[in-house]
């Protein structure tokens, strides 16, 4: 037996005209007339920062067993952000627009690498706790050029600091560690959703087959 249904087709539903007003920048699309040359060794440069700043989050968020979706890129800045939730729901502040509000919903503690804009010029890792706990600004964040900058309600991270260290990745680890232990020790997160951090399996280093004798 056919069955029909009673929804109407998708396109009947959809808009004719796209929308020609985006968030950023102000300027409507079909006005937009800037040039923007292809700058082939700017654009190198910001993959290979994001492709060594995303594995080095990865491998933070690694061993919490808790809900942590995957590195993500976020639209208008693009930020890369690795954010933990332990469950705990929190009223978002009326204040902010609503595509804001739906992701303040939950306890998280993100971490992220941002490239700069021009408040903030110079290329950085950041985190911060939300809902912020008292007394960030007397805690250890695991390097020493990491600060809590209470006006933007974030800890920073420069990029040269880790460029110019010995294991960037485990500099990154390492500050990104501290501020999750910020949140357990200020803010009451759970200490047990994290388990130990273990140098994983890799088919590089380890034979796949035995070699026949």
């Amino acid at each position: 037996m056919r069955i029909r249904s009673r929804s109407t087709p998708c396109s009947s539903r959809r808009s004719e005209a796209l929308s020609t007003k985006p968030w950023e920048p102000q300027t409507p699309l079909d006005e937009d007339r800037e040039q923007r040359p292809y700058d082939a060794g700017v654009a190198h440069q910001v993959w290979s920062a994001q492709s060594h700043a995303a594995a080095a989050l990865t491998a933070y968020q690694a061993p919490f067993r808790g809900h942590r979706p995957r590195v993500g890129l976020w639209w208008g800045g693009f930020d890369l952000s690795a954010t933990r939730y332990n469950g705990r729901p929190v009223t978002p502040p009326a204040t902010h627009p609503v595509f804001m509000q739906n992701g303040m919903t939950g306890e998280v503690v993100s971490v992220g690498f941002a490239l700069g804009d021009e408040q903030s010029p110079h290329p950085s890792f950041y985190a911060y706790i939300s809902p912020a706990p008292d007394g960030l600004e007397s805690v250890d964040f695991g390097v020493p050029e990491a600060a809590w900058i209470p006006q933007a309600g974030l800890v920073v991270l420069p990029w040269d600091a880790v460029r110019s260290s010995d294991d960037p990745e485990a500099t990154v680890v390492r500050f990104a560690d501290a501020v999750y232990r910020a949140a357990v020790d200020l803010g009451g997160w759970p200490a047990d959703l994290v388990g130990e951090r273990h140098d994983g399996w890799h088919a590089s280093r380890n034979p796949v087959f035995e070699p026949a004798g």
